[in-house]
């Protein structure tokens, strides 16, 4: 695993992966941080705390195609940024962190770490 990774399941599990599954991204300290869908809105877990809630559903791990400067960027941003997610919703509106879901914190991590 390498910081700036996306790991995440394409399976619906349940109580946080409301419509097609679930994704977070691997930090600098190998923590993933992802926004989930109850009343605590944000997580940070360690990698096998994070696959251990899916409930033996398969997990996979994405490299985005970069530097690994830029994942390192995105991961530093995931990090530094998750405490600023205050509530949970589907929403286009990509330039607002305070409402997320887990896909568009990852998108936000890359565009505004780099």
């Amino acid at each position: 695993m390498q910081v700036g990774d996306i790991i995440g399941t394409k399976m619906f599990s349940g109580w946080d992966t409301y419509y097609v599954g679930h994704v977070g991204i691997v930090g600098p300290d190998y923590k993933v941080y992802d926004v989930v869908k109850w009343s605590d809105v944000t997580q940070v877990s360690s990698i096998s705390n994070f696959v251990d809630r899916f409930n033996n559903n398969t997990v996979g791990v994405y490299r985005p195609n970069t530097s690994s400067g830029n994942r390192f960027l995105a991961g530093t941003w995931a990090k530094n940024n998750l405490n600023k997610v205050k509530s949970y919703s589907i929403t286009s509106a990509t330039h607002k962190i305070d409402v997320n879901y887990c896909s568009k914190f990852v998108f936000q991590s890359y565009v505004f770490g780099n």
